[in-house]
């Protein structure tokens, strides 16, 4: 298959009228299918499922009380899907099916097994979702900005029919709390203020059970209820709500200067540790001043223009009462992209886009390593830091045992990842996207890195990170590719789906091992959940090669194992062992095996795993 690819992409090369767009288009095609090959029966998510014949991105989720995983976000019926069913899949396939609004918002619950419990879309036209977040009780809870319609009385009302029905109510922002059934539990007015003057970035529960919010808000002040307000470039915000939707303090870092792309609202990202101190992140230009009080400005070059200012990514820490603590910036020109925080400080992601000082301390930053992944104490010290060559950090998660998990992805098309650093000594190839998900433990040491190749051909989109009370990881977001292709190319864990354009998908990395495994494994049933150590591995060197090889494996805890060849067409080409006992541990097998040239896909299988690695033969 190989070898007809290759020749099929030759001919076209050497055709004299090769520069007409079609010729490249089809050489595109030819190109692509060649590199989906590469992928096939490939499954490394344990399920996975997205949507058909609309234009949605999941930009928010959650988790409930009961492991449920929600995600949300705007899109609607493209003009190119007009007289096709909308569609929402489930890990299995089920259809579901949504209505023809060409401008909705779409809410879905999924359940621990991928199962489509509920779904709303409510219309763009009255609502808009801002945010997905939990209360103490772990009820699902939305952020929606209800659109403002002048009644006869000269005030701002609005509608939620989807939710409240008919009811006129005051426009502005409500905390929306839903039920088991995705219902309305009821709903809490926060407080009105035009939705061009703020963009939230960012909503998070706190752990007495209020909420607190971050993005940016335009010039004045904030909300009526609290006396703060933004200079005249305006600036980041966090705002804190107790559970009942009110505001209970504010700060705005006021920025020196505006441009013409002062900000983008994904930058500032707010996070909470149990004892509630608050840190805030964000990257601002020229300047910014902090609790009303410090304020720091930017160096300046003779590179400077007004198109291109000098800017700073920061983190700042509040009490829990909101007393400014503490800033932190980078003094160079770097991004802030992601923040977790537990009580021992906080953990952050930033990018730099010039120099090698980090926060007043050199960083490695050679062979592309321009992303740095620290963590400060309580009181804004440095105790680790790494860097690495990943090409963006989207989340940071903590699990119960202050374990950290970062969200990341590789996008070098065709190309090896050689760096280290937050990806640790492994290597992730990538023919499109590779989205990892990584572990370290709570001093920074690299433990090990799960992966998955997707279809975001667009630098532009973020992905969503949720871990469940068991450490089980489930990864949202929006996929793209240049024409129409079917998701299970990609990963097997895609039962249906074909992206073409911005397709949502929700999908699970499983973390924790059955109970009757473990108990196989220790002679006891476990009375809570047990997370694996770490994912097995498979790779085989020299990759290419004609006949002879090596097989490396890593057993992560004692199981059987079976390791087995395929070709592309999922035919079972040599099967080297079955059900085997293994120990934990590394394990080399040579093999000498003469096939014809083409790819091929080995599969280490155990009872609750199974790992994948993509081989070529050459002759």
């Amino acid at each position: 298959m190989m070898r007809r690819i290759h020749k099929g992409i030759s001919s076209i090369l050497k055709l004299p009228n090769f520069n007409t767009y079609i010729m490249k288009y089809i050489c595109l095609i030819l190109i692509a299918a060649y590199l989906l090959s590469l992928t096939s029966h490939a499954q490394h998510f344990e399920w996975a499922a997205s949507a058909g014949n609309i234009d949605i991105r999941y930009s928010f989720s959650s988790v409930d009380g009961s492991d449920n995983i929600v995600v949300g976000g705007p899109g609607g019926v493209n003009w190119s899907h007009r007289g096709k069913q909308p569609e929402l899949y489930n890990s299995t396939g089920k259809i579901t099916n949504l209505n023809y609004d060409e401008r909705t918002d779409l809410i879905a619950c999924y359940s621990p097994g991928g199962d489509i419990l509920w779904h709303l879309q409510t219309d763009q036209r009255n609502t808009k979702l801002l945010g997905i977040s939990r209360d103490e009780n772990g009820s699902i809870v939305l952020l929606i900005d209800v659109k403002r319609t002048t009644g006869k009385d000269g005030k701002a009302y609005g509608y939620m029919p989807e939710l409240n029905g008919s009811e006129l109510m005051y426009a502005g922002y409500y905390l929306v709390f839903l039920n088991k059934e995705g219902r309305l539990d009821k709903k809490v007015f926060v407080f009105y203020k035009d939705p061009y003057k703020m963009d939230i970035s960012g909503f998070v529960s706190t752990p007495n059970g209020g909420f607190l919010l971050c993005g940016f808000a335009d010039p004045g002040k904030l909300c009526a209820e609290l006396p703060v307000t933004a200079g005249p470039s305006g600036g980041d915000f966090v705002l804190v709500l107790d559970k009942d939707g009110h505001p209970v303090w504010a700060d705005i870092v006021s920025y020196a200067t505006t441009t013409c792309c002062t900000h983008s609202s994904e930058m500032t990202k707010v996070s909470v540790s149990n004892d509630g101190t608050v840190f805030l992140s964000g990257t601002f230009y020229k300047g910014g001043t902090f609790g009303g009080s410090k304020t720091i400005i930017s160096k300046t070059s003779k590179e400077d223009t007004q198109y291109n200012l000098p800017y700073e990514a920061y983190i700042a820490s509040y009490t829990s009462s909101g007393k400014f603590k503490w800033v932190s910036n980078s003094g160079s020109k770097w991004f802030s992209h992601s923040i977790a925080a537990n009580t021992q400080g906080v953990v952050i992601a930033f990018k730099t886009m010039s120099g090698n000082m980090f926060l007043g301390e050199k960083v490695d930053t050679t062979n592309g390593k321009h992303w740095v992944l620290a963590m400060l104490d309580n009181s804004g010290n440095i105790k680790w830091k790494t860097t690495s060559g990943t090409d963006r950090a989207h989340e940071i998660r903590f699990d119960s045992n202050n374990d950290i998990y970062v969200l990341g992805t590789n996008r070098e098309v065709g190309k090896w990842n050689l760096s280290e650093g937050i990806i640790g000594t492994d290597t992730l190839r990538s023919q499109f996207t590779t989205v990892f998900i990584a572990k370290f433990d709570n001093k920074g040491n690299y433990q090990w890195v799960k992966e998955a190749d997707i279809p975001v051909t667009t630098s532009n989109e973020s992905l969503h990170f949720q871990m469940d009370h068991c450490g089980n990881m489930y990864v949202s977001g929006t996929l793209w590719f240049s024409f129409p292709a079917q998701l299970y190319m990609f990963d097997k864990a895609f039962i249906k789906g074909t992206v073409h354009g911005p397709a949502p998908f929700i999908s699970r990395f499983k973390n924790t091992l059955s109970p009757a495994l473990v108990k196989t494994l220790t002679k006891e049933t476990p009375k809570t959940c047990t997370t694996s150590p770490g994912p097995w591995k498979l790779r085989n060197f020299p990759n290419p090669f004609s006949k002879n090889s090596n097989f490396e494996y890593v057993i992560s805890y004692k199981d059987v194992a079976t390791l087995q060849l395929f070709n592309t067409n999922g035919q079972l080409v040599k099967s080297f062992f079955q059900n085997k006992p293994h120990d934990a541990g590394k394990y080399i097998l040579p093999f000498n095996i003469d096939l014809p040239a083409g790819i091929y896909i080995a599969s280490l299988t155990g009872t609750e795993t199974i790992v994948t690695w993509r081989i070529v033969v050459l002759k």
